[in-house]
């Protein structure tokens, strides 16, 4: 009954591939969605609905407990019969949302929605106006494709996330218009980029550079939280211990979570860490961030799912990833010493 008039509305353009596997578990759940099950005992309606299949690495009970019993609504693409497309499933999806909240429901509510348009291979419905008629009508597996092939994947891509910004603006002005826009919290983010060729690769899942790891985190507080602070290195990991502080918990249910809620840990630079199975060419599997500085590193086993026994420092470059000469710098320490004090949070908190 204490609960603020908060509704979370997290939208992940592309494919959900991150979860909150926390240091924090107890004995009657093990999956790490113990910031959802804190929602859940605040008495929190939590609904989750996914155009992917969230039992892609146990994304859905790793978030949403065994079973996804944490959720009072689950809907994935695991859970379709129906001959759809993605674009369709997408459609149906929002419309199923504005519908339940058309029915004026008065409990505080957390809802997921996860949306795949702008997920390889890149979607459109066919009614849509899409932004260029003139792009690639197939992705090409060519590793060394002319200019012209790459602005047509392009302009593909840019033709699906068009749509997803239509859907969700379209989503907004309902929020407005039923009048709980205003005591909202939305978050907007992507679960990774995509690189066309940047560095030589297509796509994601081949390498940790800015191309495939950069993406927004927006953030519509709700009006009730006044002006905070905005961050130019945030992690999703930051998400849920920021919605926790803002609902007025204690800081013991959100410190010892991986990452820093934005309304506590004001100090510049922040640090974020970013990590992948996926190792692709350039075998960086790690990567620390801070301010204008990163830290790479490899590890053995390319295909493990285990954390590894040790790391190996690969390179260190700026935030656009161009090498850095740490020689000067680093002197006779070793580089252990080194990283704990170029990136003394992310040392303290991970290692």
């Amino acid at each position: 009954s204490n609960c603020p008039p908060l509704s979370w509305f997290s939208f992940f353009h592309s494919r959900l591939a991150i979860h909150w596997a926390e240091a924090l578990k107890s004995d009657e759940d093990h999956s790490g969605a113990y910031p959802v099950r804190i929602l859940d005992k605040l008495g929190y309606e939590i609904h989750v609905r996914a155009v992917c299949d969230l039992g892609y690495k146990s994304l859905g009970p790793l978030n949403f407990g065994k079973d996804n019993h944490l959720a009072d609504v689950f809907s994935d693409d695991s859970k379709r019969v129906e001959p759809m497309n993605i674009p369709q499933r997408e459609k149906r999806l929002m419309n199923e949302l504005r519908h339940y909240l058309g029915s004026d429901p008065e409990e505080p509510q957390f809802h997921f929605v996860a949306l795949d348009s702008p997920h390889y291979n890149y979607y459109w419905p066919s009614d849509f106006d899409a932004l260029h008629p003139n792009c690639a009508g197939n992705i090409p597996t060519n590793l060394r494709p002319n200019k012209d092939v790459v602005d047509g994947v392009v302009r593909r891509y840019q033709n699906a996330v068009h749509w997803i910004d239509y859907a969700i603006e379209e989503f907004v002005d309902f929020l407005k218009l039923k009048g709980r826009y205003d005591n909202a919290l939305i978050v907007l983010t992507g679960d990774h980029g995509e690189e066309f060729q940047e560095d030589g690769s297509w796509f994601h899942c081949s390498s940790l550079n800015r191309f495939q790891t950069e993406v927004p985190i927006m953030i519509k507080w709700p009006q009730w939280a006044g002006q905070l602070p905005a961050h130019d290195n945030v992690s999703h990991y930051d998400v849920m211990p920021s919605i926790l502080e803002l609902i007025g918990l204690e800081p013991k249910f959100y410190e010892s979570l991986s990452g820093q809620s934005l309304l506590r840990y004001r100090e510049k630079p922040r640090e974020a860490v970013i990590s992948t199975v996926h190792r692709g060419e350039t075998g960086i599997g790690l990567c620390v961030v801070r301010g204008e500085r990163k830290v790479k590193f490899s590890f053995a086993g390319p295909w493990s799912m285990k954390v590894p026994d040790r790391l190996y420092v690969s390179e260190y470059t700026d935030v656009m990833d161009q090498p850095v000469d740490f020689r000067p710098e680093i002197g006779d320490r070793s580089h252990v010493e080194y990283i704990r004090e170029q990136f003394p949070g992310a040392s303290g908190r991970f290692f």
